[in-house]
């Protein structure tokens, strides 16, 4: 990963937009970042950082807390970094959460802005390609970068007084930096799988034997020999009982054949019973099954009558039907009488209205011959209020007109009044002016006296010509405007005024000559309109009712007499339906008493009872046929029981329970065993299986276990993961070694430490320690002095960033800052490290350093240079 543009705004000390531009750099790979103290060197790491991770690299502050108290509501918190990855150009742009000010509403109440982080991919133009990630910021970039950020801060980004981490780290965090940096995680899931697996084998091996102890528990056997014990044990019982219910069965089968003839029996002298029973029954009803045929016979008798019977009610009917048309036409004649009588009446009193009908049509005349006039008079009127009103307006304007023209005369005079006596003043003026020059025996060039006892006396403001003129030509103007306005207001009374005043007289005039005419009550417009409309309407309206009334008494008379006429031939056509229904009458009595009937009431009672016909024959059929039944029944019967006597069916009944309930008790017993039997088999089959799966799993967790004991280190402390990055660590010892070999004069080389493990609880494999050649022994790293772990420490991480190339896959350590650290070492050491550092510009790899050391500023020339000013930080990059 190679910086390529870092922006800053509103961040640390900057106060406003602050660019970086590393291309700018060219092909310097070592820079030097300086700058007084707290100007913001460290925060350009912090930026870095902040933008990639979201957080500092100090990791003390937050992203809130890095906002630029330089900077007010309108400036906005971001740190925007691209950089380049592997021939890909990148860019993570983020803002912490902050206070704005509001778009809308009072600017004195700041709103809060959500804090938010784009990834993108961009061209090497700086334009955005796609947007990777809105949200798991981080995660993406670390997924891309290959490390998080507490790697990022101990191999790439060595912070202030964080970059000894690397070198004084113990084995499991040494382990967690190169975990990620050679993707050894692999290794571990191997561990993993084994520890899973392992555990997998050892749970089904005990499940096993725990589901084994169920089974016998289950089956209350303490063992699966006892468990064959129970089962033999069953089988013999098994086989006893079947034997008893066979023998149980062949018993039942004889009671069965016994019992099935009793109740046949039993069946035969019950239906005998009910069989006398019911013909007593059908005895009992023989009179009323007489009284039902005779009956039938008096309903056939009425059935033969029915041809005359309806003859004789259709000539009912149409009597009873014309007496009905007559009730309601002699209804209709009297309803036909009295709507003459109304209307003959209505008619009466419309033509007694007549008079006043003729009142109202010479009234109507007389209004609308008054109609012009005061039509006229309206007009007139409305004519005369427009042109008053007008000429209400024009006084109006020619009062403030002429208001205005005395005004400006006024003005007129005024300035005239001044020009004049600005002339007074100047002449005087001009007399000052030329006594200043008088002497005594010189004469004056106005009078030519040689005497001067009196001079002009020179004024405090003199008037001057240029002044004179100002006044003469304001009073003229003034004149030119008052002229000009005695014009206009002339003309206006001429051209408008006067016309309209006359035209308002006029109007004013014809107004009185036309209300001689007319009375006062129609001058209203509308009235006299009103008037002849309600008459017009009350002539009409008499007019309308005369014709209707006069119609309906004609329509009404025409009605009567056709009324009347109905009702006579009504009344005849009923006279002869009543000699026809009496003769009628008469020949049907005579046929109902040669059938046997009464009288007519009977021969309708019958008539009426037609529809039973049906149901008397067939429950008189049935009546029969149950009689006929009952007698071969009981016939029958008596035949099959002969002498025999009537069974008792309880005791049969109840022997037959009890045998079945024994037959039932036996299978019961059977059954129960039979499902103990079953259930002990399928439990020693079950335990048959799990022995043997349980010997096979034992076998089997024997060999993983030895493997997963091997793999995890049980006996070394030293894992397979350990082991591959123990021998990565020491490619990176290597490496390392022949930098700090050089820096510390052929002093000092890291190595691991391989000896036993003090504490056999710890891990161990990673640690490292120095031999020290002076004295021939290794020794801790954390015991060298600030200055020689200075030394180591780069060491060390420049030997992890080559060792990481050197790999396919591995993360790409293009870049590397160093924030402080060189102060402490002396001017040889210092000499040492800076050409070992310069050593690797061709390499391609970006080394920036972070020191006040005056003499890195003069050795190294590629330099940022950080100045602190009253209004913010601002960095510069010094290319030489």
């Amino acid at each position: 990963m190679k910086p390529v543009k870092l922006t800053m705004s509103a961040f640390g000390p900057y106060a406003h937009k602050q660019v970086l531009d590393f291309t700018c750099l060219g092909n310097h790979t070592l820079f030097l970042i300086c700058g007084p103290t707290g100007a913001g060197k460290s925060t350009i790491l912090d930026a870095m950082c902040y933008a990639l991770y979201g957080r500092t690299s100090g990791d003390v502050r937050t992203g809130e807390n890095m906002r630029s108290s330089y900077a007010g509501l309108e400036e906005e918190t971001f740190v925007e970094f691209d950089f380049a990855l592997g021939g890909k150009y990148y860019r993570v742009h983020r803002s912490p959460a902050q206070l704005a000010r509001r778009k809308r509403g009072p600017s004195d109440k700041p709103v809060e802005k959500a804090g938010k982080a784009v990834f993108s991919e961009i061209d090497d133009k700086g334009n955005v390609v796609r947007q990777i990630a809105s949200k798991g910021v981080e995660q993406r970039v670390e997924e891309l970068i290959g490390i998080g950020v507490e790697q990022f801060r101990q191999i790439i980004l060595l912070p202030q007084g964080d970059f000894r981490r690397l070198l004084l780290a113990d084995s499991t965090e040494r382990q967690d930096i190169m975990q990620e940096l050679f993707g050894t995680m692999r290794y571990g899931l191997i561990e993993n799988r084994l520890r899973e697996e392992v555990s997998q084998l050892k749970g089904q091996a005990e499940q096993a034997h725990s589901q084994v102890q169920t089974l016998l528990a289950s089956r209350h056997a303490e063992n699966r020999e006892q468990l064959q014990l129970m089962m033999d044990e069953a089988g013999k019982k098994i086989k006893q009982l079947e034997e008893e219910q066979k023998k149980k069965e062949r018993e039942n089968e004889e009671f069965i054949r016994h019992y099935n003839e009793a109740s046949r029996l039993a069946e035969s002298f019950s239906r005998l019973e009910q069989a006398v029973k019911r013909a007593q029954e059908l005895n009992k009803q023989e009179g009323e099954m007489a009284q039902k045929r005779a009956d039938l016979k008096k309903i056939d008798a009425a059935i033969a009558l029915n041809g005359d019977r309806e003859s004789l009610v259709t000539l009912y009917m149409n009597r009873k039907t014309k007496e009905n048309d007559l009730a309601r036409a002699e209804k209709e004649q009297k309803e036909a009488r009295d709507g003459w009588e109304n209307a003959e009446k209505q008619f009466e009193q419309l033509e007694r209205e007549r008079p006043q009908q003729q009142a109202r049509i010479n009234r109507l005349a007389a209004l609308e011959a008054l109609k012009p006039d005061v039509d006229s008079f309206i007009s007139a009127s409305q004519s005369y209020e427009k042109v008053s009103g007008q000429l209400t307006n024009l006084e109006k304007t020619l009062k403030e007109r002429t208001d205005t023209q005395e005004a400006v005369e006024k003005t007129a005079v005024t300035a005239r009044k001044v020009e004049h006596a600005l002339t007074e003043s100047f002449i005087r003026g001009q007399a000052s002016f030329l006594a200043e020059g008088l002497q005594d025996g010189i004469p004056c060039p106005v009078c030519g006296s040689l005497h001067h006892p009196e001079p002009a006396i020179s004024a405090e403001n003199q008037v001057t010509r240029e002044d004179v003129d100002k006044a003469r030509m304001a009073a003229e103007q003034a004149e030119k405007t008052a002229g000009d306005g005695r014009k206009h207001l002339q003309e206006f009374k001429e051209k408008e005024y006067m016309p309209l005043r006359d035209k308002a007289n006029k109007a004013k005039n014809l107004l009185e000559e036309l209300g001689r005419k007319v009375d006062k009550t129609y001058r209203t417009p509308g009235v006299l309109n009103l008037e002849i409309g309600k008459l017009s309407k009350a002539i009409t309206d008499f007019d309308n009712r005369s014709r209707t009334a006069d119609t309906a008494r004609q329509e009404r008379k025409i009605q009567l007499e056709k009324q009347n006429t109905t009702v006579l031939e009504i009344r005849k056509n009923l006279e002869s339906l009543s000699r026809d229904y009496q003769q009628g009458l008469q020949t049907f009595t005579e046929k109902v008493t040669a059938q046997g009937f009464q009288s007519l009431e009977e021969q309708k009672r019958y008539h009426d009872r037609i529809g039973e016909k049906d149901s008397l024959t067939q429950e008189l059929e049935s009546y029969g046929a149950d009689r006929k039944m009952q007698a071969e029944t009981e016939n029958k019967e008596k035949t099959f029981i002969g002498g025999r006597s009537k069974p008792d069916m309880e005791q049969w009944n109840s022997r037959n329970r009890e045998i079945t309930e024994e037959i039932k008790a036996l299978a019961s017993q059977k059954g129960t065993l039979e499902e103990q039997e079953k259930a002990q088999k399928e439990a020693a089959a079950q335990i048959d299986a799990l022995t043997a799966s349980g010997a096979e799993l034992d076998r089997t967790y024997r060999v993983v276990g030895g493997l997963y004991d091997v793999i995890r280190g049980q006996e070394t402390g030293i894992n397979l993961e350990r082991f591959v990055l123990g021998a990565l660590l020491d490619d990176v010892t290597r490496k390392a070694n022949i930098r700090l070999s050089v820096m510390s004069g052929g002093r000092y080389q890291l190595q691991r430490a391989l000896g036993e493990r003090a504490d056999a609880r710890k891990k161990a494999g990673l640690d490292l320690e120095v031999m020290d050649s002076y004295t021939g022994k290794a020794r801790p790293a954390s015991t060298l002095s600030g200055g020689e772990t200075f030394l180591a420490s780069l060491s060390l991480a420049l030997g992890l960033a080559d060792v990481v190339q050197e790999y396919a896959g591995g993360v790409r350590l293009d870049s590397m800052f160093i924030d402080e650290g060189f102060g402490s070492l002396d001017q040889e050491t210092l000499d040492l490290a800076l050409k070992t550092l310069a050593g690797l510009q061709g390499q391609n790899r970006l080394i920036g350093i972070i020191s006040h050391v005056s003499e890195l500023e003069e050795r190294i020339t590629t330099r940022l240079r950080v100045d602190r000013t009253k209004k913010g930080s601002v960095a510069v990059f010094e290319v030489e």
